[in-house]
């Protein structure tokens, strides 16, 4: 092999990563976007932080365009953005643990035949809700909260 198709093959796997990170960059931005929109309309029920979970959209359509791992990194830096702006430590810590979980059980049930994106999306979200009374019962100590 010479050294100038050693260069090349060098210069595609740069260009796959700076593809790969703008694929990142602006999956993130709309997930941001649509998590922003979604926490400005206001939902009546008594429970705080209830969200429709349109910002999983996102993550979904990584999950089968892209991979996990590329899914995962987009989901983790919209949680830190959205929460740095507009929560504090707690949403933060139960975002993650919520999307952890859900990110988890979502690559797990796409494996199953004849689950289709709307049943990885609905078992996504029951397992986000999961995660996060299960953080809620270890940051407040009431294990009665399960």
């Amino acid at each position: 092999m010479t050294l100038q198709n050693k260069k090349t093959k060098q210069e595609k796997q740069e260009k796959y990563t700076v593809k790969w990170i703008a694929k990142i960059g602006l999956f993130s931005a709309f997930a941001i976007i649509i998590s922003y929109i979604e926490s400005l309309i206001p939902i009546p029920i008594g429970i705080p932080g209830i969200k429709p979970g349109f910002a999983n959209i996102v993550i979904i359509i990584m999950l089968y365009a892209m991979d996990v791992k590329s899914a995962a990194i987009t989901n983790l830096i919209r949680i830190l953005i959205i929460g740095i702006m507009f929560g504090n430590v707690f949403s933060v810590l139960f975002s993650v643990t919520g999307a952890a979980l859900s990110m988890i059980s979502m690559v797990f049930v796409k494996k199953i035949k004849g689950v289709g994106m709307i049943g990885v999306s609905v078992c996504g979200g029951v397992f986000h809700n999961i995660g996060q009374i299960i953080a809620a019962m270890f940051v407040t100590t009431v294990y009665s909260v399960l």
